[in-house]
């Protein structure tokens, strides 16, 4: 009937309201809709969670979408509607969607028992690393009652602990530092630090690197035409990694490298020119060159007890980490500890997926990720500051330049099995 249309189209165009309002205008708006609207509302919230992307679609409209999403996931988790959000938050090669859904809980004030109480139910593993990340914006905000608070670090402190995921693990880290609990994870670290821990994706050694193991597999290395700000030889083709490696969750810092260097003529953590970059003792080292870089790797090799010929790096002739030396023949099968190459870096920083970052496209969150000219006062931050990609890896983007195993040079273009590029030094 008549009343019923107009009361449909009002529900319709409140909904397209709320899905296009910034926090002040939700204020108002949303109230309205749950108290009047809310079961038709949450119909068409859901229609637009699986409102197909067609395949000829460009960034701009991929992207729009994708904000429409969020903002629906948004409403419907705090008009406890939820049987259709929860596969938002599981890995996806394009996960722009729960991205957007991360940054918007504190602001649009998503309540954190919904997410809690996902997260002690949840089995999959990169569903409850995004539930915890996005507690730990609310956290951030703070938005959460010391009880709920109390309750969380407690949370978060067994599983930075316990979980076998290293995209928890990390994930816990991030989110106790905004509780205020840097510390519990820190104490964690010590008991932790050496320990046999066969059954987990990641692994803390005795120099404090924590380290995550990344299966092989294939992946588009490269950035698409129409990928922004991308450079002509970055040719995409498909690589395969056909090994598993250990990769570190965050750079070497200054006090890490303090210990390698005393006694040893390598960039210093204290010359003049570095003490503006770097400010604290856990900032990224800075300007090291490639040699002091490998020369770092067999010293861990050596301090972890690994055996000299599972080393993955050999000195010149002099016994020198100069001109000359190079990684040994089949270093990649050594257990030795090594520079990642670069198809390794890269498939580890994309966290198995295909955008333009391992968050999804929107240059607008890089800032939340990454250290930049826009973000960092022209200086190193504390690593693991930021959030962490799927596998747990932080600083990917941004921060310092990071050294890579094998040497640049334009991609080949074609098909790649386990690119290494030359040995020697």
């Amino acid at each position: 009937d008549w009343e019923a249309a107009v009361i449909a189209e009002a529900t319709e165009i409140l909904t397209d309201l709320v899905l296009a309002a910034d926090p002040e205008s939700d204020r108002t708006l949303f109230p309205l809709l749950r108290q009047k609207h809310r079961a038709a509302a949450v119909t068409q919230l859901e229609s637009v969670l699986q409102r197909p992307i067609g395949s000829d679609a460009d960034d701009a409209a991929k992207e729009a979408l994708a904000l429409k999403q969020a903002a629906a996931v948004t409403a419907l988790l705090r008009l406890e509607a939820t049987d259709e959000v929860w596969p938002v938050f599981a890995h996806k090669s394009d996960v722009r969607v729960r991205s957007h859904v991360l940054h918007r809980v504190a602001d649009y004030g998503v309540a954190a028992d919904t997410l809690q109480s996902r997260l002690q139910s949840e089995s999959d593993a990169s569903s409850r690393a995004a539930l915890i990340l996005g507690l730990g914006e609310l956290a951030r905000a703070d938005l959460l009652s010391e009880d709920q608070k109390t309750a969380l670090i407690a949370d978060l402190s067994a599983r930075y602990r316990d979980d076998p995921h290293s995209g928890v693990h990390a994930a816990a880290e991030w989110s106790l530092r905004q509780c205020g609990a840097a510390d519990a994870a820190a104490a964690m670290d010590q008991e932790l630090q050496g320990a046999e821990q066969a059954d987990r994706q990641w692994s803390l050694n005795g120099q404090g690197h924590t380290m995550v193991r990344v299966d092989g597999g294939e992946f588009r290395m490269g950035s698409p035409l129409t990928e922004e700000k991308r450079v002509p030889n970055e040719v995409p083709h498909q690589v395969r990694i056909g090994h598993a490696f250990l990769i570190s969750t965050k750079e070497v810092t200054r006090a890490q490298w303090r210990t390698f260097s005393e006694g040893r003529s390598v960039a210093s953590t204290d010359s003049e020119q570095l003490k503006a970059r770097m400010l604290t003792e856990d900032s990224p080292m800075a300007a090291i060159n490639w040699y002091e870089a490998a020369w770092y790797c067999n010293w861990l090799s050596e301090q972890e007890g690994i055996p000299a010929e599972q080393w993955c790096y050999q000195p010149n002739a002099s016994g020198d980490y100069e001109q000359g030396m190079q990684a040994k023949s089949g270093f990649q099968e050594l257990t030795g500890y090594r520079l990642p190459t670069e198809a390794e870096w890269e498939y580890a920083c994309r966290g198995g997926t295909s955008t333009a970052y391992s968050f999804g496209e929107s240059p607008a969150l890089l800032g939340l990720y990454g250290w930049f000219r826009e973000n960092s006062e022209d200086h190193g931050w504390p690593v693991g500051g930021l959030r962490p990609n799927d596998l747990g890896l932080f600083d990917m983007h941004g921060s310092v330049n990071e050294w890579c195993g094998d040497w640049f040079a334009d991609y080949a273009g074609g098909d790649e099995p386990d690119p290494s590029g030359p040995s020697s030094g």
